[in-house]
């Protein structure tokens, strides 16, 4: 019986004072929340359960700050769909939402130079096909067929003081890449078709740089091999719309990154994309810049070679932490 007078105590929200419903609670560390004030907090944020009343208390302030930040920023550009990143290249901020009602929704506005890398997620599906047999059985095509079906993602990691990632779905629906489409347009494309053998368009990918390497022969650059299928013909618009639209959301982010932590006043030989990956600190400005050097002065040491690496997407020798020419990661 006391288990049930528990179950039926009347709750208060630590915030607004208003008496929680049966099914309104929302569980804190150390009380409780109504569902009106959680939905006041960031849609990136998780860790409610995990945290206290004051703890929340603090978000909740922040998200009221938040408020006039979303007044204040002024759209330069917008990428997306459904779900939309809103840039703001004037002040080097950014955020994302699916709503029309952007001072409704209180979407978090970030600050480009807290993005700490943004990179491509593509997921694949396939769904094997069958064929009719003589005899009316659905059997297995040798080799397998497959239709596939692909989902874009950019994942945002950010220095944040409540999350540290923005996952954004770019495409509404699933793309897919229907077998007897890709047929149509190799062939189309004056590439003879196989003869019902297997592949796999693109795999699953992960990092940046995918639209550059589409570009160059998608399939080819990053190294899968498909025999005669490394050729941009076979996907289709839809598909490469997607793409394009997730790189152009990463390539922008970091960018943006790139001039909020002021690495446009970095020597011009220095690959942007490697500038990107370095912390955000001044530059030392050394004395021989301002002053001929004395001739009483040390030469100095020597600076020990950067590593290089191959960039497993497009074959590029790097030494920075990000790929030169397709912008991939370094792994």
């Amino acid at each position: 019986m006391a288990l049930l007078g528990g179950l039926f105590k009347k709750k208060v929200c630590a915030f607004c004072g208003e008496e929680i419903g049966l099914l309104g609670n929302r569980k804190l560390e150390d009380g409780d929340m109504c569902k009106n004030c959680a939905a006041k907090l960031s849609p990136w944020f998780d860790e409610r359960r995990h945290s206290t009343v004051e703890q929340i208390g603090e978000q909740l302030k922040y998200r009221e700050q938040n408020q006039a930040a979303v007044a204040a920023f002024q759209i330069t550009r917008t990428i997306g769909t459904g779900t939309k990143v809103y840039l703001d290249e004037i002040n080097k901020k950014f955020m994302i939402s699916d709503a029309s009602d952007l001072q409704k929704a209180n979407p978090d506005v970030i600050d480009a130079g807290a993005v700490t890398n943004a990179a491509l997620d593509i997921k694949e599906m396939k769904n094997e096909i069958y064929r009719k047999n003589s005899e009316g059985k659905s059997v297995a095509y040798i080799p397998a067929r497959y239709d596939y079906a692909y989902d874009f993602f950019v994942n945002i990691d950010v220095n944040h003081p409540y999350f540290d990632r923005m996952r954004v779905k770019v495409n509404n629906s699933s793309i897919w890449l229907r077998y007897d489409d890709v047929q149509a347009r190799r062939m189309g494309a004056g590439r003879p078709g196989m003869a019902g053998g297997s592949f796999s368009p693109t795999g699953h990918l992960n990092g940046g740089g995918i639209g550059a390497a589409v570009l160059n022969g998608l399939a080819g650059a990053i190294g899968i091999n498909t025999g005669d299928m490394g050729s941009p013909e076979v996907y289709s618009p839809e598909y490469q719309e997607m793409l394009y639209m997730a790189q152009d959301i990463r390539d922008s982010l970091m960018t943006m990154r790139a001039a909020a932590l002021g690495y446009a006043s970095q020597p011009a030989d220095q690959p942007a994309t490697q500038q990107a990956s370095e912390p955000a600190q001044e530059a030392p400005v050394s004395e021989s810049a301002v002053a001929p050097a004395s001739e009483t002065e040390a030469p100095a040491a020597a600076e020990a070679p950067a590593e290089q690496w191959t960039c497993p997407y497009c074959g590029t020798i790097n030494t920075g932490n990000f790929c030169t020419a397709c912008g991939a990661a370094k792994t």
